[in-house]
């Protein structure tokens, strides 16, 4: 299933072969890394160009969604440090997919003894001692570690901060398993007022700003801990085998306005539809400069992006992708590209849903619209996956939530007077300390004591499945007073 929604429909022909390990010579150049010029290598260490079998590649789309393709092409219209390219061996791959089952499956078989259903999606794994995988796996991360300790060390980047990511995508959803994670969320919730919409944005702020990282070791843990990093590395190894090749992207860490974050779609090499990045988020200065923010962001991609993926530029023509920009708080608001990705299905669409027919026209088709929020979502905090909405609940001291059990007890680790939702209470002797779910999940205990767990959160609540409607029916209409739109005819 993932690999049909990873791959582009014009690639499906691929998966026959991939799906048995079969080497298929178009494939081989897909495999690529940087020059010592800067340029985009190909496996064989030459360049590439709009000939020769390139224009064979079934599969070219997926090449210029990889950071190494696109970053060179557009280096002066995204952030400009230049960055650091790390390929990553087959043996460390392999290695870091040992050590993410290893981890999953402790995970799967914690939850089970503490009574709790095994649902591995909202919890943090544990970490894994290296000694427990196998002798090459240990050493092959070992060294995968050094190698990255050695190359922020040389970057210039260590004080101001990395942000680390794959040729494919960032392990952003790893940040939840670092305690930096909610000191910053923390610290965030207590600079703002308490409502919906800046609670809202510090969460977005604070799970920008986990993913810098000043070692090597703190790289590791995002990496090995990303189920999009499993997914990418598994693909590109089941996919590739002898050519296996997938790089480690370093670059400077750069401190952004996330709430300002856009999402384009181009199809037939123009922009047909825009919406916000995160689609719980009300930002009133969004909703006040609509048409200046999208006039602004179909101006950058005009003047800098489309000639770079039409063919006009000598290079191959991609017909269907999409753009992700940050903004400023600017008028007129200035406009940096973030990455370029895959078209839908394989990239959300945020305020548009794909599987809407009407939707999908509009992403397809156009005429443009941008989306955006022009009031608050009514269920506020309560659109954010549950974990920011519990922790902002614990800051702020709002009331439990129905279905939450509220406990006697403190936490004996952040000190949260009458933990709501799980309690977990070590059955160590002579310990009988009680953790809150974020102190437990961050491991801030003894890693050999055994925990049970006790309460319910409301998301435990059985759920009413709503009414199945058919495929060709009417598609609902999103709330006119939620969802913004501003349309060229």
């Amino acid at each position: 299933e993932y690999m049909g929604t990873l791959l582009s429909s014009d690639s499906a022909c691929l998966l026959p072969h991939a799906a048995t390990h079969t080497h298929c010579t178009h494939m081989a150049v897909v495999g690529f890394g940087v020059n010592e010029d800067g340029s985009i290598k190909t496996s064989s260490g030459g360049k590439y160009s709009k000939g020769g079998n390139l224009e064979t590649l079934v599969g070219v789309d997926g090449l210029c969604f990889r950071f190494e393709y696109w970053a060179e092409k557009l280096a002066a219209h995204t952030f400009q440090s230049r960055p650091l390219v790390l390929p990553l061996p087959l043996d460390e791959a392999r290695a870091m997919l040992k050590y993410y089952e290893h981890a999953r499956l402790m995970l799967f078989v914690e939850m089970q003894e503490q009574g709790r259903r095994p649902d591995t999606e909202v919890r943090t794994q544990p970490a894994v001692p290296l000694d427990d995988l196998e002798p090459e796996h240990a050493a092959a991360l070992r060294a995968l570690e050094a190698r990255l300790e050695a190359a922020i060390a040389a970057s210039g980047f260590r004080e101001r901060g990395v942000f680390v990511r794959l040729s494919t995508r960032s392990p952003k959803d790893a940040v939840f398993s670092c305690a930096s994670f909610y000191e910053l969320f923390d610290a965030e919730l207590r600079a703002r007022p308490d409502n919906a919409t800046e609670n809202i944005i510090g969460f977005a702020r604070a799970l920008a700003k986990a993913q810098r990282v000043h070692t090597g070791a703190e790289a590791m843990r995002l990496l090995l801990n990303s189920k999009r990093v499993y997914e990418d590395v598994s693909m590109a190894e089941l996919m590739k085998q002898d050519n296996f090749d997938i790089d480690i992207v370093l670059r400077a860490f750069e401190d952004i306005d996330p709430e300002l974050e856009f999402r384009a779609f181009v199809y037939n090499h123009r922009v047909t539809a825009i919406t916000v990045y995160n689609p719980s988020l009300f930002v009133p200065f969004i909703a006040d400069h609509e048409g200046e923010i999208k006039d602004a962001i179909v101006a950058f991609f005009e003047a800098n992006v489309r000639s770079h993926f039409d063919g006009s530029d000598g290079s191959f023509a991609v017909d269907k992708y999409v753009f992700d920009t940050v903004l400023t708080y600017a008028d007129p608001p200035q406009v940096t590209l973030i990455e370029i990705n895959n078209p839908p299905p394989v990239a959300g669409c945020a305020l548009f849903d794909f599987d809407n027919p009407r939707d999908r026209h509009v992403i397809e088709n156009g005429p443009l619209e941008l989306r955006c929020l022009d009031a608050p979502l009514p269920r506020g905090i309560d659109q954010l996956w549950f974990r920011g909405a519990s922790y902002i609940r614990k800051v702020r001291g709002h009331a439990p939530r129905d279905g939450d059990t509220v406990h006697a007890q403190s936490c004996a680790r952040c000190g949260w007077a009458a933990i709501v939702g799980e309690r977990f209470h070590c059955l160590a002797d002579g310990c009988g300390e009680s953790l809150c779910y974020f102190c437990h999940d961050l491991r801030l205990h003894n890693p050999r004591h055994a925990f049970e767990c006790l309460g319910t959160r409301a998301e435990d609540r059985p759920v009413v499945e709503p009414a199945t409607v058919a495929l060709d029916a009417a598609p609902v209409e999103p709330p006119q007073t939620v969802v913004s739109t501003c349309t060229i005819l």
